[in-house]
């Protein structure tokens, strides 16, 4: 998929019997448009990949949860200043 060889995308995806990489599902899922590379993004659309994992929305600032009150940032306990720093 990297290469943009669909053709090698396609017999690979075809022959299956492999756990999908989450490095493989992240890329994927890059592939939001068509106009990049059609015959990539036709061959990932039309795979049993795609309909294992359906492609994921894109977050919006409005669906971060914030952290309850009074719980802390687990980084500022270790981050330098905190409780346990660790300097990096």
């Amino acid at each position: 998929m990297l290469d943009r060889r669909s053709d090698i995308l396609k017999l690979c995806l075809d022959q299956g019997g492999f756990a999908y990489e989450h490095y493989f599902e992240d890329a994927a899922n890059r592939f939001q448009d068509a106009p990049d590379d059609p015959e990539t993004f036709k061959v990932l659309e039309e795979s049993e990949f795609r309909k294992e994992c359906p492609r994921k929305a894109p977050r919006n600032e409005e669906d971060v949860e914030e952290e309850p009150e009074g719980e802390e940032d687990p980084s500022g306990v270790f981050d330098e200043g905190g409780r346990l720093p660790v300097i990096w």
